[in-house]
Parts: C-alpha cells; sequence; structure tokens
C-alpha cells in the first residue's frame, strides 16, 4: 500500500468525507482485491464516483478538467501509446515545453505517473477526470492508431494459411539511407496494405495526403475520391520514403517533384504502379497511379457497348488507312478503348507503333516508345522516327500542337491507320477544336474517319438498388424514345461502402466521317452545322445514349444527367 494512499485516507477522515470505521474496510478491501484505494471506495460504495472525485481535488489540490470539451492535438496523443493509456486509464491532455499534462481517473497511482515520467522524458502534470470519460477518450483518439498497429504487426498469412498484401518487388538499396529505411518491416507491411487494399477496391489512383495533424488516404474508385482511415502524422516520413525507394526516386530530395514507376506482383497479377511526388505545405503528397493489367479489357466485343457501336469501330478500323480519334475528359477511358483497338488490328502482318506519355498498359507484339522531353523525345520527334520504321499502324497518346497534328494527319493519307485522343466535350466539337489547332480542312476532311466521344458513368449497386415511378418533370429526357414506367435509384449499402454505385460503364457518342460530314468540314462549317447534320443521318447523343441506360436500370438519372453535360 502506497504511503500516499494511507495519507489520503488519513486526509478523508480529517475533512470528514468517510469515518475511521469506513477507511479501515477499504485498506482490507484494498488488500484483498488488489486494487487501489479508490477502487476500494468506490467497490464498498462508501462514496459515488463524483463524491470521491469531490474529496481528491479538495484534498490533493488537483485540477479537474471534463474530457469531452477538449480538442487534444495529434502531437499530445503520440506521446503516450494506446497500450498504456489503457492500462492506466489515463490520457494526455496537453503540452508546453516539457510539461505533459495528464488525464487520470487516480491522481494517487505514483507508479503510473513514475512510469510515464521515464516514457516521455516530460515533467508530468495530473488532472482528474471521469474514468468512463477517459475510456471514451481513447477510443476516439487512439482507434486509428490501433487499427494501423494491428495492420503492420499482423501476421504474414490468414486463418486458411494463404498469403495477405503480399507484393513482390524487386528493390536494390542504393544508399545506406535507403537501407535503413527498408529495415522497418511495419512501415513496409502498411505500405503493402494499403496497395493491396486500393488493387481489391478497383482503385484506379491512390492519394497519399500530409495534412497539419494526420496524413490522409484516399482512394480514387469509380472516378470518385474516397476518403480511407488516416495514417498517424508520426509515420508520414517513413512512409513517404518506403513508396520513394519502392520507385526508386531520391528520398533526400523533398523540395522538388518526383515521378517514378514501380512493377509488382500482386494475386498472381502484374500491376504497374506510377508514383509522382509534389512538395506541399505540410510534406510531400504522393499519388500512386494503378495500371492493372489484370483488370484490362482489351477485346472491342468485351467493353460492355451495344454490338452495333462495335461493328461501327471495326468497319473505321478495317479500313487500310484513316484517322480515328477518341475524346473525353480526363479518365474518360479513351485509351482503353485505343487500345482495345489496337488489339483488334494487333497481327503477325502488320507493324504497330505506339508513341505515349506515358506509356500505361504494355501489349504483346506492339512497339512501344515513351516520350521523354528532357532528352528531346517529343511527341513530333518520335512520330519523325516512327515514320522511318515501316509502321502500318501508329497510336499517339494525344495530339496536342498542330505539328503533332499535321503529322497524324499526313500519316494517315499516305498510307497509315492513326489511332489518338484528344480533348473536347462531344464528337462534333472535335472538328473545330482541330480547327482551332491550326488544321487545315480539306487535310481534316479528308484524313478523319470516326470520332468516339465517350464518359465513364458510375452503375448503380445491384444489390441496393430501387426502383421509385417516373416523373412528368423527367419525361422530357426521353422524348426521342420510349419513356420507362420507373427509374432506378440506390440509397447505398455494405456492397457499395454506402455510395449506391459500384463500377462503372461507357456512355458512347459515335460520328461517323461520312461523305456529307466532310463536305461540311471542307466548308470550315461550325460545330452546330456539323452536329445537326450527324444528327440527320442517326446519330445518337451522349445524353440519348445515357437516357437508354437509365431507361435499363443500369444507371441513376443523377448520374446521366451529371455526367453527359
Amino acid at each position: 500500500m502506497l504511503l500516499s494512499e494511507k495519507k489520503f485516507g488519513q486526509a478523508l477522515i480529517k475533512e470528514g468525507f468517510l469515518n475511521e470505521k469506513q477507511i479501515l474496510a477499504a485498506y482490507e478491501h484494498q488488500i484483498i482485491k488488489k486494487v487501489s484505494l479508490k477502487d476500494a471506495i468506490l467497490d464498498l460504495e462508501l462514496l459515488s464516483e463524483d463524491e470521491l472525485n469531490g474529496a481528491i481535488i479538495t484534498v490533493l489540490g488537483v485540477a479537474s478538467i471534463r474530457l469531452k470539451d477538449y480538442q487534444i492535438d495529434r502531437v499530445v496523443i503520440d506521446k503516450i501509446p494506446p497500450a498504456q493509456c489503457k492500462i492506466h486509464k489515463i490520457i494526455p491532455v496537453s503540452l508546453v515545453g516539457n510539461v505533459l499534462t495528464i488525464a487520470t481517473a487516480d491522481p494517487l497511482n505514483i507508479i503510473a505517473l513514475d512510469e510515464l515520467t521515464m516514457l516521455t522524458n516530460c515533467e508530468i502534470t495530473p488532472v482528474l477526470a471521469r474514468e468512463a470519460d477517459i475510456m471514451e477518450a481513447i477510443t476516439k483518439y487512439y482507434s486509428q492508431q490501433i487499427k494501423i498497429d494491428q495492420i503492420i504487426t499482423s501476421t504474414d498469412t490468414d486463418s486458411k494459411g494463404s498469403k495477405k498484401d503480399e507484393i513482390e518487388i524487386n528493390v536494390t538499396p542504393d544508399t545506406v539511407e535507403t537501407a535503413a529505411v527498408i529495415d522497418e518491416t511495419p512501415i513496409i507491411k502498411l505500405a503493402n496494405h494499403i496497395i493491396a487494399a486500393a488493387v481489391r477496391k478497383g482503385a484506379s489512383d491512390i492519394h497519399i495526403e500530409p495534412r497539419p495533424k494526420q496524413m490522409g488516404v484516399r482512394y480514387r474508385i469509380d472516378g470518385v475520391l474516397v476518403e480511407q482511415e488516416p495514417l498517424p502524422k508520426s509515420i508520414q516520413l517513413s512512409f513517404i520514403s518506403r513508396i520513394k525507394i519502392m520507385a526508386k526516386l531520391d528520398i533526400a530530395e523533398k523540395r522538388l517533384p518526383q515521378d517514378g514507376q514501380i512493377k509488382i506482383v500482386f494475386e498472381s497479377r502484374e500491376i504497374d504502379l506510377r508514383v509522382s511526388t509534389l512538395p506541399i505545405k505540410y510534406g510531400e503528397k504522393v499519388v500512386i497511379r494503378i495500371l492493372d493489367k489484370g483488370a484490362l479489357r482489351l477485346n472491342l466485343d468485351e467493353l460492355d457497348i451495344p454490338e452495333k457501336y462495335v461493328t461501327q469501330i471495326k468497319k473505321a478500323l478495317d479500313l487500310p488507312y484513316g484517322l480515328i480519334l477518341a475524346t473525353g475528359p480526363t479518365g474518360s477511358g479513351k485509351t482503353t478503348t485505343l487500345y482495345a483497338g489496337l488489339n483488334y488490328l494487333n497481327s503477325p502482318v502488320y507493324n504497330l507503333v505506339t508513341v505515349e506519355d506515358p506509356v500505361e498498359y504494355e501489349l504483346p507484339v506492339v512497339n512501344q516508345v515513351q516520350v521523354n522531353a528532357d532528352i528531346g523525345l517529343t511527341f513530333v520527334n518520335a512520330l519523325k522516327y516512327i515514320l522511318r520504321q515501316d509502321p502500318d499502324v501508329i497510336m499517339i497518346g494525344e495530339i496536342r500542337d498542330k505539328e503533332t497534328l499535321d503529322i497524324a494527319m499526313k500519316s494517315s493519307l499516305t498510307g497509315h491507320m492513326v489511332l489518338s485522343t484528344i480533348h473536347t466535350n462531344d464528337a462534333p466539337t472535335t472538328i473545330t477544336r482541330l480547327f482551332d489547332m491550326g488544321g487545315e480542312p480539306y487535310l481534316i476532311a479528308s484524313a478523319l474517319e470516326l470520332v468516339v466521344a465517350q464518359r465513364l458513368i458510375r452503375r448503380l449497386c445491384e444489390f441496393c438498388k430501387e426502383s421509385y415511378p417516373m416523373t412528368q418533370e423527367l419525361l422530357q429526357y426521353f422524348k426521342d424514345m420510349e419513356p420507362p414506367k420507373q427509374l432506378f435509384r440506390a440509397p447505398g449499402c455494405s456492397h457499395c461502402n454506402g455510395t449506391g454505385t459500384k463500377g462503372r460503364i461507357a456512355v458512347l457518342e459515335l460520328m461517323a466521317v461520312t461523305e456529307p460530314i466532310k463536305r461540311l468540314i471542307s466548308q470550315s462549317a461550325t460545330a452546330s452545322a456539323i452536329k445537326q447534320k450527324a444528327l440527320e443521318l442517326g446519330m445518337p447523343t451522349l445524353r440519348q445514349y445515357a437516357m437508354t441506360k437509365v431507361a435499363a436500370g443500369i444507371i441513376s438519372m443523377d448520374e446521366a444527367l451529371q455526367g453527359t453535360i
């Protein structure tokens, strides 16, 4: 029994909170049950918790706080591990200089206070708080840390003996500092877990974002960023260094942006990771683009688009020469469409060459050129050399300027099939965009054969999808088709993480550049005139295509209207 507890018992008698008989009973209970004097008094119901806390404040002169009124800084929380907090029923509250204030339910526990002094190298000042409030605060502030600790200390196999989060990667340390970080096995496990979880959820990007008090993690799933459990600020440098090592970047360079690449094997699938770092106010933000070859569909017949559209695309690809453009915003699946087209043309009798920035997926029997502006290997220069390589099919990652456009058009007119992407809102405005870039109308009319405008729109979750009646207000969107009697929406469930959507579907607008369209292009017609002619020739717009998917219950009305603006 601690001397301080004896003095406290005597003080309780002196101040009239308890009598001598009650204190002797508490001492006896304390010895038998091996508990603190405070717990003994509460167990015997000699005083209520509030009465006893009032006695402690009076006798010991300690301050009391209401923890629910406090927002504790992450730096303070990280001073004491969660295990010690749970054992001693304490939580750090503030740090001023070298003085660490601890909220405790039992200021008489001198052993705990001494242990914390040694652990933190700080002068400990106890303040009194209710035990229930302390335990609630521990759950609130340490739940994220406990979860991460479980991740990085878990074994490498699950209950069935299969591997978990195992990522095969060849990392060669080039410096002593690199080797030191590699030895931090928990950080390696955590990095593997973050990447593995993103791949399993079908994410296209991982965002690691340093924030003032923590490190944010977000996955881009189906085109939307989804917040994940944040990571402790204390591991920020080690975690980002681990990612930079995997990408073979300079871990000592924190002031300049860097780009790198990681090749991994996860669950027998080859996956490419593109890593980009950017110095921001609170550290280095890291974005990891996930290029999952196993999830890539390169067959036109498997792109989940109507057969008549597939037939139209194949008809254009079967031409001996010409220019085919895929257009749409970033992340609309343009490159996937072109890769599927390349795969359709991929044959031993053809020489297929691509020039990309960067090369997103490696395609068998296709000669892929990576643009490198630092050494002068631009799109234009690469294309000039590619034309000397006897190509049959050329894919250009993106038409960005007049020079690239001129080479693309002239190549298509000299016996080559040319595929490329461009950024426009729809198929008809692609023509005026080519005009704006300096393209000659007669060359555009002669070269261009097909424009594929597209968007990726989120599918409704099949598990929580529900119907609701069509309204008079929404009938206007179905004026060109038979309106459905009911529409569908999804409130969200565990299968879709509460989003109401799962996966995405391509919404297309195909404009075949037929003779009537070519004549308008030669006359430098406006986008509206070209669109009007294309509609007369039977081209469904992006909005009309999307409405067919709404009527089929595949996408929601809100998604269709937002995604086809």
